[in-house]
């Protein structure tokens, strides 16, 4: 083959084909540090640690929280812990149900069933302040009206689109463990407060509060949700903090239908991981923005707001106007294939009809 096709073909065969967004990502493994949970016996009831242990294990087996039991002091404490954050869970009662309630709940059940096939989970916790609560869920209407403009325009299919999991009064008295997590208030504040969620229960972006929710900085965290992972977004976002969370089987192969790859394969999960370590922010390459700067990067147009559905556990899913289709994977897999090979029949032409002179 001449030196022009044998460019022209392998500069085709090493075209970076975009495999992932950064949805994809929080769907895999990263083995990111997870919670521990540590529960402390007196010594009057060290014979009952290791059956309290092998329980705990049992019933946190298909979550992110690693438990351990200690025997030591004069008092019952239980704490849940991940990295330098810790919430005290002392006033639990230590049976199964208790357990389970750490991983799991109404809320976290509906934010499990959703970020499988959606697009994300937007949580608006409500605040005392009704004024700024309309605020709120105006600027997050609005942020999804142009959410619809750049839809069509995602490098692969994202999903369904985002759902609104709205937080009052009596519903955040029943799920402390999850506002904590995301770094949202367990108690009622005066101002609204925002956390996106997506894939295997991350965060997504920063916080948002009060005045800080604004059209500008809830679309900005979604846009950056539809984007390749091999783009120059900050690795961080991508490895945002988790909440803690049951991901059974049956989860596992629904996320794995849905995305029409296995996020659990050791292959997708080394690809990731090389992925993270050479972008901005990784450890190969360091060149992180401020979110400040991240938040304000998108001027686009304010399309036209939203229908809103109600739906249960005062839970609103926005499905936006009629989006146009996005290429699936396998479709974007297969046009490459037909380009490599139309590209390898025209070199192969070309070789021929020169040998022949």
């Amino acid at each position: 083959m001449r030196p022009t096709a044998s460019l022209l073909f392998g500069g085709l065969l090493f075209l970076p084909l975009c495999r992932f967004t950064v949805r994809d990502v929080a769907f895999v493994d990263l083995d990111d540090p997870g919670f521990e949970l540590s529960i402390t016996l007196p010594a009057s009831q060290e014979a009952e640690a290791e059956s309290l242990e092998s329980l705990a294990k049992r019933a946190l087996a298909d979550s992110n929280v690693v438990p351990k039991v200690f025997v030591a002091g004069e008092t019952t404490r239980a704490v849940l812990t991940i990295g330098d954050r810790s919430l005290d869970l002392s006033a639990g009662g230590l049976g199964s149900k208790w357990l389970d309630g750490i991983v799991d709940s109404p809320l976290r059940k509906k934010i499990r069933e959703e970020t499988v096939v959606d697009f994300c989970v937007v949580i608006l916790s409500k605040g005392t302040d009704e004024r700024q609560n309309r605020e709120a869920e105006a600027a997050i209407d609005a942020a999804f009206g142009r959410l619809d403009k750049v839809w069509g325009k995602m490098p692969k299919d994202v999903g369904h689109p985002p759902y609104v999991l709205t937080i009052a009064d009596g519903l955040r008295d029943l799920d402390g463990i999850l506002l904590w997590s995301l770094g949202l208030s367990p108690k009622p504040t005066p101002e609204p407060e925002v956390a996106v969620v997506f894939g295997r229960g991350r965060r997504v972006g920063p916080t948002l509060a009060g005045d800080g929710i604004t059209e500008q900085s809830v679309f900005a965290i979604l846009a950056n949700v539809g984007k390749s992972c091999e783009c120059d977004l900050d690795r961080s976002w991508m490895r945002g903090p988790r909440i803690p969370l049951r991901w059974d089987d049956a989860t596992r192969k629904r996320a794995a239908d849905a995305l029409d790859f296995d996020p659990d394969s050791p292959l997708v999960k080394s690809e990731i991981d090389d992925i993270l370590a050479q972008g901005p922010g990784g450890t190969k390459r360091s060149n992180q923005k401020p979110i400040d700067e991240i938040l304000l990067g998108y001027s686009e147009e304010v399309g036209d707001e939203p229908e809103a559905t109600a739906s249960p556990v005062e839970a609103t899913a926005r499905t936006g106007a009629d989006r146009p289709e996005t290429p699936s994977p396998a479709h974007n897999l297969i046009y490459a294939l037909v380009t490599i090979l139309a590209v390898s029949v025209m070199g192969g032409a070309t070789i021929l009809l020169r040998g022949r002179r």
